[in-house]
């Protein structure tokens, strides 16, 4: 199945994708901003399918652009 990046600041709503996104086969690594995220994501062990994240500005780790 998918392995995908959850990338939010939200504590409930990561621990909420986590456990929906689980119960459905898939593998899920959470980060709480960008920065993890790409450190989380190392090709070693295995880049992610799907990506999932919220853009809120460079102080919170990822913008789009």
């Amino acid at each position: 199945m998918a392995q995908i990046l959850v990338m939010d600041p939200d504590t409930c709503l990561r621990n909420l994708l986590q456990e929906v996104l689980a119960e459905e086969g898939y593998t899920v690594i959470e980060a709480h901003n960008g920065y993890e995220g790409l450190r989380r994501a190392q090709p070693a062990e295995g880049m992610p399918d799907i990506l999932y994240f919220v853009t809120l500005g460079p102080e919170r780790g990822f913008t789009a652009g």
